[in-house]
């Protein structure tokens, strides 16, 4: 029979450890970390305004309809509450004068969605994939519109 030397010892204790590491990281696999207990998903209601849109657009919203993220196609939510008020923008008058006035035909929307959203460090995340920013442009859609709106306001229920 063979004697041991160095080497031989070295290769049995490094794989002796891989074997002891492997199983530590397999017996840790599905607990959750502290950052993950942390986070708890929180009923809020966030406001998106949609600006400068015909009234197709408008009767487009429905209360109820599911309202997704067309960047992570995720769910956001259902429309709690529909407002809608006639778009105003900036016109120059003939004497050179800048007023706010109405825009026929076009108007803007403001929409109420209740999300379950978590707050992080870096932000706040609706279903834990989205991020929602105040006055953020978010492009959203629903099963008949596919607008871009500006988160106006969160609320924490």
């Amino acid at each position: 029979m063979r004697k041991f030397n160095r080497f031989d010892i070295i290769i049995a204790l490094f794989i002796i450890g891989a074997l002891v590491i492997l199983g530590i990281k397999v017996s840790n696999f599905n607990k959750p970390t502290e950052q993950q207990e942390s986070t708890t998903m929180k009923p809020a209601l966030v406001t998106i305004q949609v600006e400068n849109v015909r009234i197709m657009t408008v009767e487009g919203f429905k209360i109820g309809d599911m309202v997704l993220s067309d960047e992570t196609n995720s769910i956001i939510g259902p429309i709690e509450k529909i407002e809608v008020e006639p778009y105003k923008d900036d016109v120059e008058k003939l004497d050179g004068e800048v007023v706010l006035a109405e825009v026929p035909d076009k108007y803007t929307v403001y929409i109420t969605v209740s999300a379950l959203m978590s707050e992080r460090e870096t932000g706040y995340f609706s279903e834990g994939i989205t991020e929602i920013k105040v006055n953020s442009e978010l492009k959203i859609y629903t099963k008949t519109v596919a607008p871009i709106g500006k988160v106006k306001e969160i609320v924490w229920q």
